[in-house]
């Protein structure tokens, strides 16, 4: 499992005693705004969890911000400060490999889990399940016109880093999220959480896990942005060719964009045969491009 560098790293003092049963796993950068409310979210689960956060070398005050929350909070939690790696995938395996507990809850520093987020993510494993996904629904709140949330409804075929589980063992065994270079040109990441996601539903199996809820905080987004994300749907073609289950999307005339609801006419026209195929297991290995 490929990680990057850690340059700091800072533990609250119930990290070294605490035996959580759920690992929550989170990668952030320049967010620092959003860190109040997640882990406000975060101390509100029902179920004892610990929590593992990578700044990829954020350039606002996000590593002082958790430095001095790690200093008084009573939550078993570890930073991790890294070189700034351009993408999500290394510092999320960064975090699993200083995760302890058996289940990972993989969440993004824009979301707001709900209460009983973890204790579902964790009761949707139990019967042997590789990976699960939960529900995810934008935060009521007013947004510009190019402003972005996520909304998972239902299976997507997509795996929204936003609300995933997976049990930890299974996780690295996969090679954790792999590090792909589709998109130079644009910021982010491109195609590691559906990689991940079809090679572990393939490898023992899918489960929807509709009652754990995360809330998407809406992202101001600027026309200019806008379009950079249009234009990263052009990763779309070698998705497919890597993906099976992606190709179905397609050839049902879906138009793949994170602003369209998973639970439109035009994406349950797919659903069907995308959340099939990926918990039966088919498909052909996947071989990405060379990692960066």
């Amino acid at each position: 499992m490929n990680t990057a560098t850690v340059t700091a790293r800072a533990e609250s003092a119930s990290w070294s005693t605490a035996r959580a049963s759920v690992s929550v796993v989170i990668a952030t950068h320049n967010r620092v705004d959003f860190l109040d409310g997640l882990f406000a979210a975060l101390a509100a689960q029902t179920v004892t969890v610990e929590i593992v956060i990578a700044d990829d070398g954020s350039n606002d005050a996000t590593w002082e911000w958790l430095s001095s929350y790690v200093a008084t909070t009573s939550l078993p939690v570890l930073a991790l400060r890294l070189e700034h790696t351009g993408g999500p995938s290394l510092p999320r395996n960064t975090a699993v490999a200083h995760a302890r507990a058996d289940v990972l809850a993989v969440t993004d520093d824009d979301c707001l889990p709900q209460p009983g987020w973890a204790a579902a993510l964790l009761a949707a494993l139990s019967g042997g399940a590789a990976i699960t996904q939960g529900s995810t629904r934008p935060v009521d709140a007013a947004h510009g016109p190019w402003d972005r949330a996520v909304s998972v409804t239902a299976p997507s075929g997509l795996f929204e880093t936003c609300n995933l589980g997976f049990p930890r063992e299974r996780f690295v065994g996969l090679g954790g999220f792999p590090t792909f270079s589709v998109l130079r040109e644009l910021p982010r990441g491109f195609g590691e959480d559906v990689v991940l996601g079809a090679l572990a539903a393939r490898d023992g199996g899918f489960v929807w896990a509709g009652d754990a809820v995360v809330r998407h905080r809406w992202i101001r987004t600027t026309y200019r942005q806008h379009l950079d994300g249009i234009r990263r749907l052009s990763g779309f073609p070698w998705l497919a060719r890597e993906v099976p289950e992606v190709a179905a999307l397609l050839q049902a005339g879906m138009f793949l964009s994170r602003r369209t609801p998973s639970g439109s006419p035009r994406w349950s026209k797919a659903r069907s045969g995308t959340a099939d195929s990926c918990s039966s297991g088919l498909g052909r290995p996947l071989s990405g491009p060379s990692p960066r």
